[in-house]
């Protein structure tokens, strides 16, 4: 990747919120991003705690499933989240879920943002989960390294330590595959937000609390409601050097 490439990559990247599901990166295109990925990701010492697990179009029935656990609405994240009520019933959502997706498909979200759904009962998720490729990133401990999981004494090691270190090299490598992909003209998105739920079997994730986050892949409908030409894409402010995020000292 030349100069411009990588700085046109950089900036033409952003979170897709929703994909077409008739029009499908190839596999080996797929794998093409994610060895990529692996060669230039910076992770501490080159010690991996972290893992990808791909799920491609044949999973499309559990996206559904791991897509309900992202409901926006409080009640319903109150209701059915096992770190507060964990209620059984989740699967209701799949009804809203379809609601959601209708609306979508009107094109209206994207041209007017979510203030369409103010005096509707429409509950929204978070699509993204929904991609043809879905990336589950997840905690486990010396996955790569010249350290090996059975040669470490674990009173050595602290988990919360090689948790973080995880964090770490998954948000860098997700980064380092968003970039990649737009190289590719393939649309990447991240979504860290969903309860828990011990009712809501599928073959994706399973309340797996060593969870880091899911990224996805593939190409954005024409009715995606984020990004650059959507309306909410177009009010989205970033911040500069005025706003004190970066200081000088």
């Amino acid at each position: 990747m030349i100069d411009d490439e990588l700085y046109n990559s950089l900036s033409d990247r952003y979170s897709t919120c929703y994909y077409k599901q008739d029009d499908i990166p190839s596999k080996d295109l797929i794998n093409t991003i994610l060895e990529e990925s692996l060669k230039v990701t910076p992770v501490f010492s080159n010690l991996w705690h972290h893992r990808v697990d791909v799920y491609g179009p044949e999973y499309a029935e559990d996206k559904r499933d791991v897509c309900i656990q992202t409901v926006e609405h409080i009640d319903y994240r109150s209701m059915f989240d096992n770190r507060k009520k964990g209620k059984p019933g989740i699967e209701i959502l799949h009804n809203d879920l379809e609601i959601f997706e209708e609306a979508i498909k009107t094109g209206n979200p994207k041209k007017d943002g979510f203030s369409v759904f103010k005096d509707s009962k429409v509950v929204t998720f978070n699509t993204q989960v929904l991609a043809p490729y879905l990336l589950k990133f997840t905690f486990d401990p010396y996955m790569f390294g010249k350290q090996k999981p059975e040669e470490i004494n674990p009173s050595n090691k602290t988990l919360k330590g090689m948790s973080f270190k995880a964090h770490q090299g998954a948000m860098a490598q997700a980064y380092a595959i968003a970039i990649i992909a737009r190289k590719y003209n393939v649309d990447s998105s991240f979504c860290g937000c969903f309860i828990m739920n011990d009712f809501n079997v599928n073959r994706i994730w399973h309340n797996d609390d060593k969870i880091i986050k899911f990224m996805g892949l593939g190409y954005k409908d024409i009715n995606c409601y984020d990004g650059p030409d959507s309306k909410h894409g177009k009010m989205k402010l970033r911040p500069t050097l005025n706003d004190n995020v970066v200081r000088w000292n």
